[in-house]
Formats: structure tokens, C-alpha cells, sequence
């Protein structure tokens, strides 16, 4: 399994990869260019918690 962490702007291989590839999606800004045979997650920055 590979685990790409990018805003996006990453360059994917035009074929499908012999390991499944999640992309994780850095940051509100980010956009999804990933494959369609990648698994994709946003990841945003959490809620403040007051201590």
C-alpha cells in the first residue's frame, strides 16, 4: 500500500499501480486530481480544544 500525502498538485502514473494508493488530501485548498482507482481522504486541520 502507498500513502500519498499532497495538496493535488502531485503527477499520478497513468496506470493503475500493482499496490492499492490512498491519496490524503492536505489541507481546505486541496484538490483532487488523484486517479479515479485511488482511494481518496481529505485531511483537515481539527476544531480548536480549549484545555
Amino acid at each position: 500500500m502507498i500513502v500519498a500525502f499532497t495538496d493535488g498538485g502531485t503527477p499520478w502514473p497513468a496506470r493503475r499501480l500493482p499496490v492499492p494508493l490512498v491519496v490524503a488530501l492536505i489541507g481546505a485548498h486541496a484538490v483532487d486530481t488523484a486517479p479515479a482507482w485511488a482511494k481518496t481522504v481529505r485531511v483537515t486541520p481539527a476544531a480548536a480544544v480549549a484545555a
